[in-house]
């Protein structure tokens, strides 16, 4: 037989165990404020405390018993309508007009709590189903298009909002068939559906915080491979993966090219339109190249206005001057940069690998010397006789 506690004992237990996540979910959001979605976390699991507290609290103070309820059920639909909004906004649903409605929903659930705070039934019926949708679209929104790093643990995660989606219908079902009159109040439900609750948001502030490590450790992980104004590669990665390629092609014979360019006229556009101008061509041209390379090549921002691309399976240099030509065609159609479009002028040089002599600096030169001779072309003047940029093997 499961011991029972008496309800004063239990709301005092739950009040005392929510004080714990509160503080949690206060450090969570103070260590995250750059991520979308803590602060609503944190605001919830507060509510929370609110919910467990305003029986026990209100009545200590001499509030009539139907406040209390009705703050337990008002504060209780908050809490689980913020943490809707603080995972659709951890999962990249950010909207404004979002929280309008939100705050409308809030009136509502007071006003529905209040006219319903001295029958224990018709509460129940109100509050669980609404509750129930809520917790489901926690859990729906956590398993929707999960990031292959985030997978396992929403998974694992969403089961908490289940867990206390199923308790909610078990009371409203409860409920629905109560005789006229019965004191739900005091009903055997009532001490697993609190300990489910205890259980809830103990788990939920857990996994909170493991979703803005696992958040903090991939953004890292970006920064140390992505240029942060386009997201390209940056010059370190870049020059792994071309030692990652070097790799394999003496283990397999696969060859590769280096397609290096550079950006003709920078300068003058900083000048004339901006460095934001600037910014939002290099953005225009990173596009471009992403949008042309095989999802097995990689494109990369070297620095400034010179950009790489590593093109794998590459090894005869028929293949690589029509990718060339393609390239060109791509990356030279006009831009709208000014108020009318503008040709995007760029240099670009090749060189595959079986030319360079199993060298990576030599590779790197022979690319530069052809984009140099390619700018020199276009522009009538002798190339200059070295590549000017200096790399180092790793």
């Amino acid at each position: 037989m499961i011991p029972t506690l008496d309800r004063g004992t239990l709301d005092i237990i739950t009040m005392v165990v929510a004080i714990v996540p509160c503080c949690v979910a206060i450090s969570i959001w103070h260590t995250n404020r750059a991520q979308q979605g803590p602060l609503f976390w944190m605001l919830a699991i507060i509510l929370s405390l609110l919910t467990y507290a305003a029986v026990p609290v209100l009545q200590l103070l001499g509030a009539p018993p139907g406040v209390a309820v009705a703050m337990n059920n008002t504060s209780s639909l908050t809490g689980m309508l913020l943490l809707l909004e603080g995972n659709l906004r951890f999962t990249g649903r950010v909207s404004p007009p979002r929280l309008r409605w939100g705050a409308a929903a809030v009136l509502i659930f007071m006003a529905i709590s209040i006219a319903n705070r001295d029958d224990a039934a018709r509460r129940f019926l109100f509050h669980d189903p609404i509750a129930t949708l809520l917790l489901l679209a926690n859990a729906v929104t956590l398993l929707r298009h999960p990031p292959a790093s985030e997978r396992a643990v929403r998974i694992v995660a969403s089961a908490f909002p289940l867990l206390m989606a199923s308790m909610f219908m078990i009371r409203w079902g409860v409920a629905f068939n109560a005789p006229p009159g019965a004191d739900l109040s005091r009903h055997p439900i009532v001490m697993p559906l609190m300990l489910a609750g205890i259980v809830f948001t103990l788990g939920w502030t857990y996994f909170a915080s493991l979703f803005c490590y696992i958040r903090s450790q991939a953004q890292l992980a970006r920064q140390a491979r992505e240029d942060s104004l386009t997201g390209l590669a940056n010059r370190r990665y870049f020059d792994e993966a071309v030692m990652r390629e070097i790799a394999r092609e003496r283990r397999t014979g696969a060859g590769f090219a280096l397609v290096t360019l550079d950006l003709d006229h920078f300068k003058q556009i900083n000048d004339r339109l901006g460095h934001a101008a600037g910014d939002r061509l290099l953005i225009e041209v990173s596009r471009r190249l992403n949008g042309f390379i095989r999802q097995t090549d990689l494109a990369a921002r070297m620095g400034g206005d010179e950009f790489a691309l590593l093109l794998v399976n590459i090894d005869s240099a028929a293949v690589l001057e029509s990718v060339i030509a393609r390239l060109r065609v791509a990356m030279t159609a006009p831009t709208d940069l000014a108020d009318e479009p503008m040709p995007l002028a760029i240099s670009m040089g090749a060189a595959l690998w079986s030319q360079a002599n199993n060298d990576q600096v030599l590779l790197f030169r022979l690319a530069d010397e052809a984009m140099y001779r390619d700018k020199a072309s276009r522009k009538g003047m002798r190339p200059p006789a070295a590549a000017g940029r200096e790399l180092q093997a790793a």
